[in-house]
């Protein structure tokens, strides 16, 4: 976490605004007005307030200064997280028998269906398999940020099993691309960090050799091109619905509320072409719709408090069986207002289910960032590196839903705080640096 979380969200924030403003969207049926604005801006600077409550280290300690503290021992870590993932994918596994997981086009029938049948309190129909598999997916995204942060010597095999796997699979059975999206990020973040730290010279990571380095490479390449490639195809699958890129804009405009023929369209689909412009326009439509949608309901929604039924999974799914009438009657609300199915950013979510104590919510929230920005910054224990890349991604994917809420988010980090806990601490003493041919990978501890 280089950058202060206040800022980072302020940066965010910014750039969606400058991406909605250059962008040629036009809003069809929800106009800004000054209250939708004015409380964004509220649940905003609450945040930015809370990040600056613990201070700030005035000057961090030199990488090489960390490294005379206390290392992270995960060895404990990744085996309890290895097998909660290795649950998940069985239980993944089980689930997806005789489903065809491959066809997206019944996929999103599917999804579709299950909105129905929440708006009219029906059971549920996912399987006691899928159920089990739901609370313990999200140890992947964990198992990718220890592993990669930690591991003496990365193991591709470790990390697609362990980590892509069960959120892939999740992803198939589940429909939708923001998972894989949100692994690669974690995974992502965490390689910058470690690399950071081999720079630095950190006795207990191993650099990785020719060899690994080409099949890394190799590797990720095949995993972006082949998420890129699943991404534009969900996409498509989903405008053929419709009959068409062409006909997608239209539905959008009469069904989404929300139009892309500004003053840059023409250029736009003359460069792009009908296709390439409808890829611009989705992509960016689901950053910048938490924008619209959270400025909106802060204007019209005079709805009861929902406390996280609308903005988090697991309490939904938990309610949904408890009282399903319940749900069905908020989730009604929001449909007649036409933002169900859409993203409405952390803040949004808070207000649904808070109202203004949502306010309170962003303050903590900050606080908490800033905490794990300061700890990390410190350098003088390193089990804190753990936290790093998803509270940053807590962050930036604030436009989308909150922490908590973002893909299952409520039992990501419950896991990454038994991996936390899970995390050993050994004194720089007990430590011996690996030694590697050719390779001076930084003194010996005993000589730290």
């Amino acid at each position: 976490m280089r950058m202060h979380p206040g800022k980072l969200m302020l940066a965010v924030w910014g750039l969606l605004v400058v991406a909605y403003v250059v962008l040629p969207f036009r809003s069809v049926e929800r106009e800004f007005n000054l209250l939708g604005i004015a409380s964004l801006a509220i649940f905003i600077t609450a945040f930015v307030f809370g990040t600056l409550v613990p201070g700030r280290r005035r000057n961090p300690a030199h990488p090489s200064q960390r490294l005379r503290g206390v290392f992270c021992d995960a060895s404990r870590a990744e085996r309890v997280l290895m097998l909660v993932s290795g649950a998940a994918v069985l239980f993944l596994l089980l689930d997806i028998r005789g489903k065809s997981i491959f066809d997206l086009a019944l996929t999103y029938e599917l999804r579709s269906e299950a909105a129905d049948a929440l708006l009219n309190a029906e059971a549920s129909q996912s399987s006691t398999w899928f159920q089990l598999a739901f609370l313990l997916y999200p140890a992947g995204y964990v198992y990718a940020v220890v592993h990669v942060l930690f591991a003496e010597r990365l193991s591709g095999m470790r990390l697609a099993i362990f980590g892509l796997l069960p959120v892939g699979l999740a992803t198939l059975s589940m429909g939708g691309r923001v998972p894989l999206l949100y692994w690669a990020l974690c995974a992502f973040l965490a390689w910058r960090v470690r690399r950071h730290r081999l720079v630095a010279g950190h006795p207990l990571l191993l650099p990785l050799s020719p060899m690994q380095r080409r099949g890394m490479v190799s590797g990720v390449s095949v995993f972006v091109a082949a998420m890129t490639y699943y991404f534009a195809v969900v996409f498509f699958v989903r405008a053929q619905v419709a009959g068409g890129a062409a006909e997608m804009f239209e539905l959008a405009e009469s069904r989404w509320g929300i139009a892309f023929d500004g003053a840059l369209s023409g250029p736009i689909f003359a460069v792009l072409g009908p296709d390439g412009a409808y890829l611009l326009f989705v992509f960016v439509w689901y950053l910048v719709q938490g924008l619209v949608m959270s400025t909106f309901l802060f204007s019209a929604y005079d709805g009861p408090m929902q406390f996280g039924i609308y903005g988090v999974d697991l309490v939904s799914a938990v309610m949904r069986r408890a009282s399903p009438e319940l749900v069905a009657s908020g989730f009604a609300d929001l449909l007649s207002m036409n933002v169900l199915g859409f993203l409405p950013s952390a803040f949004g979510s808070l207000y649904v289910d808070l109202r203004y104590f949502g306010v309170l919510v962003c303050f903590a929230w900050g606080m908490l960032a800033a905490l794990v920005h300061r700890r990390v910054r410190a350098g003088n224990d390193e089990r804190w590196l753990v936290f790093g890349p998803i509270v940053t991604l807590g962050i930036l994917f604030s436009v989308i839903n909150t922490p908590i809420g973002f893909t299952n988010g409520l039992m990501t980090h419950f896991w990454l705080f038994v991996a936390f806990l899970l995390l050993r601490r050994r004194p720089a003493a007990t430590v011996v640096a690996p030694v590697v041919v050719g390779a001076q990978l930084g003194p010996a501890a005993s000589t730290a």
